[in-house]
């Protein structure tokens, strides 16, 4: 190979493995935002099921 082109294929090798550590921390991002969404979903639930007891008790105490 001439000098250019081992240049050219570095620069290409380089850009490579920039791209597929961005495409990792895009997918460890992704896996984040998954692990707060679940999360997100059992606090809510979480308050709706307080929400749920303290109805209960004032129901309980009218009674």
């Amino acid at each position: 190979m001439r000098g250019d082109q081992e240049t050219a294929m570095g620069v290409m090798l380089a850009k490579l493995d920039k791209r597929s550590k961005l495409e990792k921390e895009v997918s460890e991002v992704s896996e984040h935002d998954v692990k707060i969404y679940k999360l997100k979903k059992k606090l809510d639930r979480t308050l709706t099921m307080v929400n749920i007891l303290k109805l209960l008790m004032r129901l309980d105490m009218t009674i």
